[in-house]
C-alpha cells in the first residue's frame, strides 16, 4: 500500500522531467461571490432539512443513504446552476472587453449551462465553441487527420475562437498553452 501524494503546490513547483517546465503555470485565483435566488434559496432549505433527517439513519439502512446521498447531489446542483451566476459572467465578460483581454478565454460550465453560456457569447459577437464529450477524439481526414477536439484546440490556440465552452474537460485534463484565463461558473469535486 504506497501512498503517494503530489499536491497543487508540487505541480506550480516542480519541473516536469519529460518537458522541462513546471506541471501547471501559475495562476491568480479570484472568486466572485452571489446570492441565490428567493426560490433556490427555499429549494436549498427544503432538501438541507430532509438531510438532516436522513443523515443518522444513512449508515445503517443502504437505501435512506441512497436517497440520502441523491439529495446531496440535488442540492449540490442549486449551487453548480445558481441563475445569478450568468449575471456576473456577463459582468466578467464586459470587464475584459474594456480591459481588450477578451481571448483565450476557457469557460467552465455544468450542462445546464451550457446552452445560456452559448448564447450570451453568441450575442456578444464573440466567437466560441464548447468542448464537451460530444466533440469526437477519433481521427479523421476530415479534420486533417485531427480529431474533432484537437481541431477546435487548434482553432482556438490559432486565435479563430477567442472562448472554449467546456464541460467536464478539468476533470480528463486538457493541455491547452494558449489559454491565459478560466471562469469557472461549475466544477466538479474533481
Amino acid at each position: 500500500n504506497n501512498h503517494f501524494e503530489f499536491t497543487i503546490k508540487d505541480a506550480l513547483t516542480k519541473v516536469n522531467p519529460l518537458t522541462g517546465k513546471h506541471f501547471l503555470v501559475n495562476y491568480y485565483y479570484k472568486i466572485r461571490k452571489i446570492g441565490l435566488t428567493e426560490d433556490e434559496g427555499i429549494e436549498y432549505s427544503i432538501l438541507t432539512d430532509k438531510i438532516a433527517k436522513l443523515f443518522v439513519m444513512k449508515d445503517s439502512d443502504p437505501e435512506v443513504e441512497e436517497k440520502y446521498n441523491r439529495l446531496l447531489e440535488k442540492r449540490a446542483d442549486i449551487i453548480k446552476n445558481a441563475s445569478n451566476k450568468l449575471e456576473v459572467f456577463e459582468d466578467i465578460l464586459t470587464q475584459l472587453e474594456s480591459d481588450r483581454q477578451l481571448e483565450n478565454l476557457i469557460i467552465f460550465v455544468s450542462p445546464q449551462q451550457r446552452e445560456q453560456v452559448l448564447e450570451i457569447l453568441r450575442h456578444r459577437g464573440i466567437i466560441s465553441h464548447q468542448l464537451t464529450q460530444e466533440e469526437g477524439t477519433k481521427l479523421e481526414s476530415r479534420f486533417g487527420g485531427l480529431s474533432e477536439r484537437q481541431h477546435i484546440i487548434n482553432l482556438f490556440k490559432k486565435g479563430f475562437y477567442k472562448a472554449l465552452v467546456a464541460i467536464k474537460c478539468l476533470d480528463e485534463g486538457i493541455d491547452i498553452p494558449s489559454a491565459s484565463r478560466g471562469i469557472l461558473l461549475s466544477s466538479s469535486t474533481n
